[in-house]
């Protein structure tokens, strides 16, 4: 069965925001998360899609987690956790 990403973005809560730019530069989008106090960006390019993964980056530290997209709400939660423990 394969799921909407918005629509289990919606179900679990979670506060999203992605580009409208034709062709979003990723380092660009990288600084306006720090600027916003984003802590996390979801990374879904063209070698993420075809690996079936999800690459989680948490901003402030630049730590980077691949994890396969049936398990993206449950590692967000999870970082999310750790991030709020942290600050």
């Amino acid at each position: 069965m394969s799921h909407d990403r918005s629509h289990s973005s919606w179900l679990l809560s979670f506060q999203a925001e992605h580009s409208y730019k034709h062709n979003p530069k990723l380092l660009a989008q990288l600084q306006y998360c720090e600027e916003m106090g984003i802590p996390l960006a979801a990374i879904l390019g063209e070698s993420e899609l075809a690996k079936g993964v999800v690459k989680l980056r948490q901003v402030a530290s630049r730590q980077e987690i691949e994890v396969q997209r049936e398990q993206v709400a449950e590692a967000v939660r999870d970082l999310l956790h750790k991030i709020d423990e942290q600050s």
